[in-house]
Parts: C-alpha cells; structure tokens; sequence
C-alpha cells in the first residue's frame, strides 16, 4: 500500500539532480560561448585567423571590409574612401593623397583605399551604398576602367554582394544569417574554427594567409613593385599565351558596356547628396592598353564619352586622366596597373585636385558671407 507514494518520492528525488546538470551545462556552454565571442573580437587573434569572414565568396572584400573597420577604430572617422577593383588597390596611396591635400588646404584628410579584385560596377554600386550607410565618407571616390562595364552579372561570383546575406541585411533586409555574420565573430570565424577543430587544416598555411592579409596597408593600399612580365612599352599580342593577355582581349575586343552595370552606375551616382560627394575617376592605363580594344582608341572614346554623358546628367564631377601627364613606362606594373612608383604621382594629383576643389569652395563661401554682410 506504501510502495507508490514511496515510488513517487524517489522519482522527485532523481529528477532534481539532473534537472540541475542540465541547467549547469546549459550555464557552462552560454559563458563559453561569450568568452569564446569576446576572444575572438580581440585584435591578435584576427592576426591569426585572418580577417573574420562575412558569407561572401570573395576573400579579398572581407579583408577590405575588416581593415577598414579597424582603420576607423585606430585614426577616427574616415572622410574620404575610393572604390573599385584591384586598379584602385594598386593605384591609390591614401597617405600619397593626403599629402597633396595638406599642401593646398593646409588641412588633413583621413582615406581608405577599398580597392577589391575582380570587382565589377555593380559589386561597386551595392558596396557604395552600403559604405554611406555604416562610414558616411565626405567624399566617395569611384574608380572605373573599361572591364568593369563588360563583366555579366553571373559571371561575377562573390563580388555579385546582392547574394551575400551580410549585405543584404545592411540594406535593411533583415535574414537570419546575416544578423548573424553582422553581430557575431563565432558565427564569422565558425568555417576557420571548424578546421582547427577538425586538425584539418594546415597551421603554416593559415599563418601565411594571415601574413599576406597584414602585407596591405592599414589604409588598404596594396602597392606592387617593380614591373611585371610584359613590357608595357609594347603593344599588347594577342597571340601570347598569358592568361592576363588572354583576359583583357576577350573581354574588350569586341567591346560592350553592358545595359545592367550601366544602371549599376546610375544608381552610384544617384547617391550623390549634401552629405557624401559622389567623384567619378578614369583610372589610368598605359598608351599601349588600347590595343586590347576590337576598334582601338575609338572604343575606348565611346567607353569615356558615355560616361561623361551620365556624370553630367546627374550633376557628378568625372575626372579624366587627360589632366594629367602620360606617365612613364618604368611607372608602371603591366598595362593598367601602377606600380609603387606610379601609385604615388596619380594619388597626388587626386590630392591636388580635391584640395583646389575645397579652397575653391571654401573661397565662395567667404565671399557670400562678405556680401552678405
């Protein structure tokens, strides 16, 4: 007759223990998890890891994106940011503009240099925006040549940003897996901890990939030395086996400015507004480069005309490199790419160019105060 609530008793008994072991583990698993989050937000260990990831296909724009975040947090809000693809990167010294700028304002300059390989117009117009929303830069310097304009939306792979959940959510559509790659470095760093986990992975190739990430300027500038294996100097042969040969002539003879990135242009510079300057830049090329082109300079004329057409019409300042003097063979990595000695005279004279803009403004406004008085 006793035996049931004896029973009962017993049951009530073994139920509390492992009730507890349950919450404990619960408790243990939410603080590791923390302490792992908080120590994966601390700078060494981005040494390590490399830059943490954000779900795109595109290890060089997650790169970018981190230093750039960093940037901000060590030298403050950053006024001035260019974009574009690896000629950008390669061309432009924030540091080199900087000092040009400071020698005809008088004033300093904070630049970054978000230059991505392989980015086309339209991985440029979601990034642009996304830019002003999270940094609101001054001045948004968007650097284009030709072979951001014939690359098709599908064949951009990672840098197509409107697929990357990360981005999608900063243009305000939330996704899970964004808020996720937006709020948490575990979520970030899970693939890379999943391998050192795993011992999958190679610990020399990991430190090689993180030393290659810190061989970029804090700034984002990555500066090539020397000269590459062609000789600029001479027209391009399409006949050479060489796959940057073979690239940029399939890719601009024949040449097309594709309806989709002319838009994604449009949409970059409808971004223009009182906050944030939209400046327009021909990124420079040798003289030599235009042979890639089906028609030669006469394509290259329709490429800048078109342009130039689109810049007006929206009120954007499209700076073209006839201002400025024809540089030198030695200056130059291969046929549009400068390298360390190049990079610096094309950055000044983006530097001069912006800082006689401001006196230029600068001087109008005191004199309509004085009139005004």
């Amino acid at each position: 007759m006793d035996a049931a609530p004896l029973s009962r008793s017993r049951t009530l008994q073994l139920s509390r223990p492992y009730g507890h072991a349950l919450l404990l583990a619960a408790l243990f698993l939410i603080l590791f998890l923390a302490l792992t989050e908080l120590a994966l937000r601390v700078a060494p260990v981005h040494l390590f890891l490399g830059a943490p990831a954000l779900g795109s296909d595109h290890r060089q724009f997650e790169q970018q994106w981190h230093r750039l975040e960093m940037y901000q947090a060590a030298h403050g809000p950053v006024e001035c940011i260019m974009i574009g693809d690896s000629t950008v990167m390669s061309d432009f010294s924030p540091s080199a503009l900087g000092d040009a700028y400071r020698q005809q304002t008088g004033e300093e300059i904070t630049c970054y240099n978000f230059g991505v390989g392989a980015f086309s117009v339209m991985g440029s117009s979601l990034l642009a925006e996304i830019l002003i929303r999270e940094y609101s830069p001054q001045i948004l310097i968007v650097g284009v040549e030709g072979l951001n304009f014939t690359v098709p939306r599908d064949e951009q792979g990672g840098t197509d940003l409107s697929r990357v959940p990360w981005a999608r959510y900063q243009l305000e559509e939330f996704t899970l897996e964004g808020w996720l790659y937006e709020y948490t470095y575990l979520y970030r760093y899970l693939g890379v901890l999943g391998q050192l986990v795993s011992f999958e992975v190679d610990y020399k190739e990991v430190l090689q990939a993180a030393a290659n990430e810190r061989s970029v300027y804090e700034d984002g500038y990555s500066p090539l030395q020397g000269s590459g294996p062609l000789d600029v100097s001479l027209p391009p042969d399409p006949t050479l086996d060489h796959p940057y040969i073979e690239h940029y002539f399939a890719a601009h003879s024949p040449f097309r400015l594709l309806p989709e990135n002319l838009e994604a242009l449009d949409r970059i510079l409808a971004l223009d507004n009182a906050a944030t300057r939209i400046i327009l830049v021909e990124m420079p090329v040798a003289d030599t480069f235009h042979t890639f082109f089906g028609n030669g300079e006469d394509d290259y004329r329709m490429f800048i005309d078109t342009l130039h057409a689109k810049a007006t019409a929206a009120d954007v300042s499209f700076w073209r490199m006839d201002d400025l003097q024809v540089l030198p063979y030695p200056t130059w990595f291969n046929y549009n790419h400068l390298n360390s000695d190049g990079a610096p005279v094309f950055s000044r004279w983006l530097g001069t160019k912006l800082g006689q803009e401001h006196m230029q403004t600068a001087g109008n406004s005191a004199d309509l105060d004085g009139n005004g008085q």
